[in-house]
């Protein structure tokens, strides 16, 4: 196997582990001081299904309502500001959301 196709493995299994965003997956690719053009590497990954925006966000939005107890504001703005999501992906997210947990929060 060549170096390339090591390192788009590594990359692939990390993103089956859970979502990942496209800003997640920049960031390990620097920490992995990898050569793969970092664009080439997203849409593969989007290709075959291991990176998904939408269902990054749902994750995202669920995990920090009710493990962390944030508010919808603060995970729409950790959505948009950090990962650089789109603004209907972020509404798609926090409209997912149940309406207990959100009064909970």
């Amino acid at each position: 196997m060549d170096e390339e196709w090591i390192g788009f493995a590594k990359i692939r299994n990390w993103c089956a582990l859970r979502e990942r965003s496209a800003f997640d997956v920049r960031r390990k690719l620097r920490t992995l001081k990898s050569d793969l053009p970092p664009s080439a590497v997203l849409e593969r990954l989007r290709t075959e299904d291991f990176l998904n925006e939408d269902r990054f966000a749902e994750d995202f939005a669920r995990g920090k309502l009710r493990i962390k107890r944030w508010g919808p504001t603060k995970i729409k703005l950790a959505l948009r500001a950090v990962h650089g999501l789109d603004e209907a992906t972020v509404k798609r997210a926090i409209g997912l959301l149940e309406a207990e947990d959100l009064a909970e929060a």
